[in-house]
Protein backbone atom coordinates (compact mmCIF):
# COMPACT_ATOMS: atom_id res chain seq x y z
CA UNK A 1 0.00 0.00 0.00
CA UNK A 2 1.45 3.35 -1.09
CA UNK A 3 0.09 5.24 1.92
CA UNK A 4 2.42 3.50 4.38
CA UNK A 5 5.68 4.29 2.61
CA UNK A 6 5.06 7.26 0.33
CA UNK A 7 7.91 9.25 1.89
CA UNK A 8 10.37 6.60 0.65
CA UNK A 9 9.15 6.73 -2.97
CA UNK A 10 10.54 8.64 -5.90
CA UNK A 11 8.20 11.59 -6.51
CA UNK A 12 9.33 12.45 -10.06
CA UNK A 13 6.50 11.56 -12.43
CA UNK A 14 3.79 11.61 -9.77
CA UNK A 15 0.71 13.83 -9.93
CA UNK A 16 0.45 16.21 -7.00
CA UNK A 17 -1.80 18.96 -5.67
CA UNK A 18 -0.56 21.52 -3.17
CA UNK A 19 -3.25 21.48 -0.50
CA UNK A 20 -1.73 23.83 2.05
CA UNK A 21 1.11 26.29 2.46
CA UNK A 22 2.30 29.19 4.56
CA UNK A 23 2.40 31.08 1.21
CA UNK A 24 -1.21 31.93 0.28
CA UNK A 25 -0.41 31.90 -3.47
CA UNK A 26 0.62 28.24 -3.57
CA UNK A 27 -2.38 26.13 -2.43
CA UNK A 28 -4.36 24.79 -5.38
CA UNK A 29 -1.37 24.44 -7.69
CA UNK A 30 -1.20 21.04 -9.31
CA UNK A 31 0.86 19.20 -11.84
CA UNK A 32 3.41 16.47 -12.36
CA UNK A 33 6.63 16.43 -10.34
CA UNK A 34 9.48 16.84 -12.84
CA UNK A 35 12.33 17.36 -10.36
CA UNK A 36 13.00 17.50 -6.66
CA UNK A 37 15.75 18.95 -4.49
CA UNK A 38 16.27 18.91 -0.74
CA UNK A 39 14.03 21.92 -0.27
CA UNK A 40 11.97 22.25 -3.47
CA UNK A 41 9.45 20.32 -5.58
CA UNK A 42 9.46 21.37 -9.25
CA UNK A 43 6.10 20.86 -10.95
CA UNK A 44 5.04 20.93 -14.59
CA UNK A 45 1.74 22.81 -14.35
CA UNK A 46 -0.68 24.12 -16.97
CA UNK A 47 1.02 27.51 -16.45
CA UNK A 48 4.57 26.22 -16.85
CA UNK A 49 7.18 24.99 -14.42
CA UNK A 50 6.71 26.05 -10.81
CA UNK A 51 9.13 25.60 -7.92
CA UNK A 52 7.31 24.87 -4.67
CA UNK A 53 9.14 24.99 -1.33
CA UNK A 54 8.69 21.83 0.73
CA UNK A 55 8.91 23.61 4.08
CA UNK A 56 5.51 24.43 5.57
CA UNK A 57 3.66 22.98 2.56
CA UNK A 58 1.12 20.13 2.40
CA UNK A 59 1.19 17.95 -0.72
CA UNK A 60 -1.47 15.48 -1.86
CA UNK A 61 -0.05 12.85 -4.19
CA UNK A 62 -2.28 10.88 -6.53
CA UNK A 63 -0.98 7.36 -7.15
CA UNK A 64 -2.42 3.90 -7.64
CA UNK A 65 -5.99 5.20 -7.28
CA UNK A 66 -5.11 6.63 -3.86
CA UNK A 67 -4.63 10.12 -2.55
CA UNK A 68 -1.90 10.45 0.03
CA UNK A 69 -1.17 13.63 2.01
CA UNK A 70 2.42 14.41 2.92
CA UNK A 71 3.74 17.31 4.96
CA UNK A 72 6.67 18.89 3.15
CA UNK A 73 8.59 19.18 6.40
CA UNK A 74 8.64 15.34 6.53
CA UNK A 75 10.35 15.08 3.13
CA UNK A 76 12.80 17.98 3.39
CA UNK A 77 15.98 16.08 2.63
CA UNK A 78 17.92 15.03 -0.44
CA UNK A 79 15.73 12.71 -2.55
CA UNK A 80 18.43 10.01 -2.74
CA UNK A 81 18.79 10.03 1.06
CA UNK A 82 15.02 9.97 1.59
CA UNK A 83 14.46 7.05 -0.80
CA UNK A 84 17.35 5.02 0.67
CA UNK A 85 16.37 5.66 4.31
CA UNK A 86 15.44 2.67 6.40
CA UNK A 87 11.95 2.69 7.89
Amino acid sequence: MMRNNITRHEFVGMNVVVTGSSDPGIPGMSGVVIDETKSMMILDTPRGEKSIPKKDTMFTFLANHETVRVTGNDITRRPADRVAAKP
